[in-house]
């Protein structure tokens, strides 16, 4: 009796922080995919923190190279790597910018640090808190290499649009597997030997697939 009622209460705590984790990939998710549109113009705020958590906009004229780099891991498994640069604004702001390599590349000319087309690139990107445990280290790093008084407090996210399709993702997946399994429950699919061919296909895909969601999972959270 006791057995039971600690797996009732563990399934049920498993659901919740399921259900609670699904909820917040569509909201974090949400929030940062359908919000784009309502960007704030860099022009209109002194500081980042007034943008905080919301899209910025506007054009950059210089962006120097990559000057801080985290790599991120899990149990000293790599997870993923985040760049950042700095940008100089056509208005005479610096900013600190979260970036890939390939659209430094792109965009930049890396021995001018000009952009490689026209006089501008377009900026845009979420505003996010930077860890303090980095932040006072690109402070160093800015006032010691562009003898600058500048501390990232917050960044702009140029990534944000791809993790936050990835939280869309990670919530959407929970739900349409519920989904599937009824549906395999009702046509039977689901009582087959997994020993026959059919059921060892299923048992591939449902590896697989937990695998890729896992995968998936770890490296959008820890860039988050």
């Amino acid at each position: 009796m006791g057995e039971k009622k600690g797996n009732l209460v563990a399934t049920i705590l498993g659901l919740i922080l399921l259900v609670g984790a699904v909820i917040a990939g569509f909201y974090f998710g949400g929030k940062t995919v359908f919000t784009k549109s309502k960007a704030i113009n860099l022009s209109e705020i002194k500081k980042l923190e007034e943008a905080k958590g919301q899209w910025v906009s506007g054009d950059i004229e210089v962006c120097f190279r990559e000057f801080y780099e985290i790599t991120n891991s899990v149990n000293f498994i790599p997870t993923g790597k985040e760049h950042y640069f700095i940008a100089a604004m056509s208005n005479g702001n610096v900013f600190v910018i979260r970036a890939s390599k390939k659209w430094y590349e792109k965009n930049f000319d890396k021995d001018t640090f000009l952009p490689k087309e026209g006089s501008k690139v377009k900026l845009e990107g979420y505003v996010r808190k930077t860890d303090s445990k980095y932040a006072s280290e690109m402070q160093k790093y800015i006032k010691e290499n562009l003898t600058l008084q500048y501390k990232p407090v917050y960044y702009i996210d140029v990534l944000a649009m791809r993790y936050g399709i990835f939280l869309l993702i990670l919530a959407i997946v929970p739900v349409l597997v519920t989904i599937v399994f009824f549906v395999l429950k009702k046509t039977g699919l689901l009582d087959m030997e997994m020993n026959s061919t059919p059921g060892k296909i299923l048992m591939a895909l449902l590896i697989i697939g937990i695998l890729v969601y896992g995968g998936l999972a770890i490296h959008t959270l820890s860039m988050m």
